[in-house]
């Protein structure tokens, strides 16, 4: 099967053969990050401020989880899985690990961004989370436990997804620049 959100409030699974709709399962809003499956659950993040855990077969809802904001939170990028955990940021500078089985908050970490601190998707590396934001930071988190490893400024914010290869983490910035920083920080 694939998967998708979509911006009619609704994750569609298809099958990947022929196209037919397996199933459609709707949000309280629009979805524009890929879905993250792992362990037979599919989970995407909505506008509602909600992060949705589905089962991959059949489209139920496992659990959803709520960022408790009260400044209309927005979850805008692809949620990442690793080890048990689905990693997501929120547009008020936090990201999120929330235990993929029974949606229960594991941590989160709040970065120096303010409330319109939008970034792009994290990516999981040798148990360390990367994700940027709109603060124009590139943050580096344990997946477990979620202590700040390290940060990297930039001179612009920070709307793409990292990429990790062989040590080292890349990334550009509406600055101009592309990166490449060592994983092991600065």
């Amino acid at each position: 099967m694939i998967y998708f959100g979509s911006e009619d409030n609704h994750v569609y699974a298809l099958d990947i053969r022929n196209g037919a709709e397996k199933w459609k399962f709707q949000t309280g809003n629009q979805i524009t990050g890929t879905p993250a499956i792992s362990d037979g659950v599919v989970c995407v993040g909505s506008f509602d401020q909600y992060l949705y855990a589905l089962d991959a077969q059949t489209g139920t809802e496992k659990w959803k989880f709520s960022t408790g904001s009260t400044f209309g939170t927005k979850i805008v990028c692809a949620p990442a899985t690793s080890e048990g955990l689905v990693y997501f940021s929120v547009s008020e500078g936090y990201l999120y690990a929330v235990d993929i089985q029974r949606g229960q908050e594991e941590w989160r970490f709040k970065t120096a961004g303010d409330w319109r601190s939008v970034g792009a998707s994290p990516v999981v590396s040798e148990g360390v989370v990367y994700f940027g934001l709109a603060d124009g930071h590139l943050y580096a988190c344990e997946g477990q436990g979620g202590t700040e490893k390290w940060e990297f400024p930039t001179g612009g914010p920070i709307g793409s997804s990292p990429a990790v290869s062989e040590g080292v983490i890349y990334f550009s910035s509406e600055d101009g620049y592309l990166y490449a920083v060592a994983a092991a920080g600065q």
